[in-house]
This record gives structure tokens, sequence and C-alpha cells, in this order.
């Protein structure tokens, strides 16, 4: 069972790799959907590449070899996306538009609705670990 991209989401495992499902794409990233969680999301990808999987079999792409490192590059990515975040509250940009378009800066042709969800997402995460907070529609660090 591994929630995060959604609440019933879950994997196979067997020695001969781990069927991924919407953990991991084969071409591109995963988005969190309104129903998933990123706290989640993430503290389930760091317990599937402790499994050291052989192969990567993600629901979308192709087979992935190398599982370990390219769940540890994922959440790596997805770390590195939260940390932008981050440093775009830090410089006082506190809008949800304008942080999304701050952490994307590095993916400008990415679907302004789609990079506004995923940000939410970050974001609703940090507020649950306490690194921020919302209030009237802005996000400040606590």
């Amino acid at each position: 069972i591994t929630p995060g991209h959604c609440s019933g989401h879950i994997c196979l495992f067997s020695k001969h790799g781990l069927v991924a499902g919407d953990m991991v794409a084969g071409i591109g990233t995963i988005l969190i959907p309104r129903d998933g969680n990123m706290g989640d999301y993430l503290e389930q990808l760091k317990r599937l590449s402790e499994l050291d999987p052989y192969l990567l079999f993600p629901s979308h792409g192709p087979v992935l070899p190398n599982g370990k490192k390219q769940l540890i590059n994922l959440i790596n990515h997805r770390s590195n996306r939260e940390k932008t975040v981050i440093e775009a509250i830090t410089k006082g940009i506190v809008n949800l538009s304008e942080i999304a378009e701050y952490a994307y800066s590095d993916t400008p042709n990415a679907h302004p609705i789609l990079k506004k969800d995923q940000v939410l997402s970050h974001l609703e995460h940090l507020e649950k670990t306490g690194k921020v907070i919302s209030s009237s529609h802005e996000w400040r660090l606590s």
C-alpha cells in the first residue's frame, strides 16, 4: 500500500522489480492530484527505494532500470522543488500563483494550473510539518 499519489494506490514488488504504477513515470513526472498527499508520496518513495528494486514498471512510459537510483532521483527532484517553494516565500512571494511561477522558473512551459496544483501540494505538506502557514490566501514561513 503506497498512498501519496492517491489514497488507494498500491505497488507490487518481487525480485524482478517493482510495479510502481503512478508512483513514478517512465517519461516526465508524476502529478500529485487533489486527493493525493505530497508528504505521504515522499515517504512512500523513500520506503520503495529501500527495497532496492532492480527494475521499475511505471503506469506511463518505458520500464526503468536501476530502480533505486530512479526513486532517489525522484525524491531529490521533489525535495528540490520544495526548497524552491520555501525560497520563494523567503523572498516575500506569498501568492500561490507567484510562488508557482517562481518554483517552476526552470520549467517555463509547464501548464499554469498544474504548476499551481503541485505547488499547493508542497505548501500543504509544508504546512502540516509546521514550516509554513497560510492566511487570507497568502503563505508565510512559520
